[in-house]
């Protein structure tokens, strides 16, 4: 449980109205992939305590599989342009907002498919804040 609440305040769900469908997939994806990868071990009291989380792997790779169920992320870690978009537009009916996170956000962004996962996140937070 620990998970969803961690990954509702650090994905897209930060402007995210909570009875929306964006935060109702947010969920959904959430307890999916909580159920197949488990839940990170400490993740959640680390981010919390606002300590270094050291290894991102575990982070990355369930917010590789939450992207990949909300749709907008390929297995490659590869931004799927149009579910992005319908995801962008969303979060926020700004149109400068949504062009500048789809600019910002939207090319891939790591070595591995977990680690542009987990730049997207932060990459969506930082825009969306």
């Amino acid at each position: 449980m620990k998970i969803l609440i961690f990954f509702g305040l650090i994905l897209t769900a930060v402007k995210v109205d909570s009875s929306s469908h964006e935060f109702e997939r947010l969920m959904d994806a959430s307890a999916g992939c909580e159920a197949e990868l488990g839940e990170p071990k400490d993740l959640f009291e680390k981010m919390k305590r606002g300590e270094d989380i050291g290894d991102v792997t575990e982070a990355g790779e369930m917010a590789l599989c939450i992207n990949v169920k909300m749709g907008h992320m390929s297995q490659k870690g590869e931004i799927l342009p149009h579910e992005f978009k319908n995801h962008v537009n969303a979060l926020t009916e700004d149109k400068e907002k949504r062009k500048e996170i789809m600019e910002n956000c939207g090319p891939k962004n790591g070595k591995t498919p977990a680690e542009a996962a987990l730049n997207f996140v932060k990459c969506m937070q930082k825009h969306l804040h």
